[in-house]
């Protein structure tokens, strides 16, 4: 199913000039937190309307921003789930580094 633009609605990867963030992950945050994003937002310290900037794909999620997220959901979300562009699994690197 597609809107107007011509994007799928079920997108599950924000991009916003070649910056990404799993958006999956980021609902599993607000779920964590009693499923409202206002509740993520409140937690944060930032205003609902950013959570949902991020939801919709149209704001990116900073690295810093991505570290609370993991701190406040106690690892069930991880910065490596929000953000793959920029924080690489552990496991990941070591296979890297064996090569």
């Amino acid at each position: 199913m597609t809107h107007k633009l011509g994007k799928k609605k079920t997108q599950h990867l924000g991009k916003l000039r070649g910056v990404m963030h799993d958006i999956d992950a980021l609902k599993e945050a607000v779920e964590y937190c009693g499923g409202k994003p206002a509740y993520l937002a409140r937690k944060m310290g930032v205003s609902w309307q950013a959570v949902k900037l991020w939801l919709t794909g149209r704001s990116i999620i900073s690295a810093e921003r991505a570290v609370i997220i993991e701190e406040i959901t106690e690892g069930q979300v991880t910065r490596e789930a929000l953000r793959p562009d920029i924080f690489i699994r552990e496991s990941k690197k070591n296979e890297v580094g064996a090569r």
